[in-house]
């Protein structure tokens, strides 16, 4: 069942043919199986690999856009595709990861390949982005997130913005320059640049360069409004808001910026503080 023939692979969906119906407590009654372990951790050996990782998703009727793309790292709604082209759409949230022995499904036989559905190749780009987000995204100065917070209507404003300009904005990229790992004292302005990434493989070049421009203005915008009085910055000092094609965003740049995934405050401890999520990287 495992080894370099093996039949499954990263983003399969698995179904029991044996009598179990639970795996760590979760019912799995309206759930999918969602192998998410690396390719090459399934095809190796027991001893190498004993364990399989898997996230147990929900079926869901509807897709929501601000969960899709990976544009949240806690929860993905993610499209498979039927073999009669009946597409379903699941649900997967990172704390319902699990792992299970390989040894009981060589032993027992009870696990197998759900041929009803696959998973696109964009899909399973979207699905590995999700996955190392959960690790990669970037933590910035509690200061910097709390002053971000504070002005409620400038966190409304900015997502309405960013819904607005849809899917072809690829990605927003940011830096703090030195100040990215210090948290500032009162009166100290947090230096900010930004990159809009725009997407030009998917969309008109010169449709999703003019929104990406009209999101800079409105970026700077709100930035002015609340971050600006009597000419000079307050708290965060929004240098740049420049944009760019996703073919010319440089391996150079990436380095130095950091995807902004803004999704709620760094260490809040009564969950409430939450924000916004910034971006995405399209596959």
């Amino acid at each position: 069942m495992f080894g370099h023939d093996t039949g499954f692979r990263q983003g399969d969906l698995a179904i029991y043919e044996g009598s179990l119906t639970t795996i760590s407590g979760e019912n799995l009654a309206d759930q999918k199986i969602v192998i998410i372990s690396h390719d090459c951790d399934i095809a190796r050996n027991l001893e190498t690999e004993p364990l399989l990782e898997i996230i147990l998703a929900n079926v869901i009727t509807k897709e929501d856009p601000q969960l899709c793309h990976a544009r949240n790292s806690r929860r993905l709604h993610l499209k498979y595709t039927g073999s009669s082209n009946d597409d379903i759409w699941l649900e997967l949230t990172q704390h319902k990861k699990t792992y299970i022995c390989k040894e009981s499904f060589s032993s027992e036989g009870i696990l197998q390949t759900d041929k009803s559905y696959y998973l696109p190749a964009n899909e399973k780009r979207i699905l590995k982005q999700w996955l190392a987000s959960r690790y990669g995204r970037p933590a910035f100065p509690n200061e910097f997130e709390r002053r971000l917070a504070s002005h409620k209507n400038f966190e409304r404003k900015l997502r309405k913005a960013i819904d607005q300009a849809g899917d072809c904005i690829s990605g927003i990229f940011m830096t703090l320059d030195d100040a990215s790992d210090v948290e500032l004292q009162e009166g100290e302005a947090y230096p900010l640049r930004i990159i809009i990434v725009y997407d030009t493989f998917n969309y008109v070049m010169d449709e999703s360069e003019e929104t990406a421009s009209q999101l800079s203005e409105r970026i700077k915008s709100l930035f002015k409004d609340n971050f600006e009085r009597d000419g000079k910055a307050e708290e965060i000092d929004l240098e740049e808001c420049d944009i760019i094609a996703h073919t010319q965003f440089s391996f150079a740049q990436m380095k130095e910026y950091s995807q902004w995934r803004v999704e709620h405050l760094s260490l809040t401890e009564d969950g409430n503080g939450e924000f916004m999520e910034m971006g995405r990287v399209t596959g």
